[in-house]
């Protein structure tokens, strides 16, 4: 497809370049103003590349910090709700130990994520759980986790499922003060990275962003 001086224009605004009634073939003879226009598209591309990078590290994190409250929250339930009371009851332990997992993945993966995104806040964070994580790690030991060097949860089944049923209920079940830190913190960084997000998208949609790179559809052929 051939492209057009009304076309290359509206590139141009597009691209938050001034418009002074030039020519397609200004645009072709003036090297100047060529490099212009083009590097001014790079940019409205980096831009877009740029937010689309942080919308989805938002997006990770946030998911992965709802996931940390979503397995605290299992198993902190209490009484009849307590999947550890469940499990003594019916000595099937599946649920608790799925919960358990799922703790430990998420809190994994939400500690890569907060490392993806560098800064005062996320840092705290990251040091807030980590910190929780240590804490525990006596306690933790017993029930087949170690705390590695990053402060990431490396889980051994076999330990795991044949655990005291005391020390499991000591350090995931419903008074657990491990499982209560990470809850509290990961709906911090939840809604932190929510609001972020809010942000970004704000942000992006008030600089009338809507430059979509289509030139390789075009062709300054005469």
């Amino acid at each position: 497809m051939r492209i057009t001086t009304k076309m290359l224009n509206q590139s141009a605004i597009q691209a938050g370049m001034p418009m002074r009634g030039a020519s397609l073939l200004n645009y072709v003879k003036n090297g100047n103003g060529n490099k212009n226009l083009l590097s001014g598209l790079s940019q409205k591309k980096a831009a877009n590349s740029s937010h689309a990078m942080d919308k989805t590290n938002f997006e990770k994190l946030e998911q992965s910090a709802d996931k940390v409250g979503t397995a605290a929250a299992a198993l902190l339930g209490k009484d009849k709700d307590s999947l550890f009371n469940q499990a003594v009851e019916t000595g099937d332990y599946g649920r608790f130990w799925e919960q358990i997992n799922s703790l430990a993945d998420s809190y994994n993966d939400t500690l890569k994520n907060l490392e993806r995104m560098p800064g005062a806040l996320n840092t705290f964070y990251k040091e807030s759980l980590t910190e929780a994580a240590t804490k525990s790690k006596d306690l933790l030991e017993k029930v087949g986790f170690s705390v590695a060097k990053d402060g990431s949860f490396l889980v051994n089944q076999d330990k795991l499922k044949n655990a005291d049923k005391e020390d499991l209920q000591k350090a995931f079940g419903a008074e657990s003060d491990l499982t209560k830190q990470l809850q509290f913190v990961a709906s911090h960084i939840s809604k932190g990275a929510k609001a972020n997000l809010d942000s970004a998208n704000m942000r992006y949609a008030a600089t009338g962003n809507t430059y979509s790179p289509n030139f390789s559809r075009y062709d300054f052929r005469s």
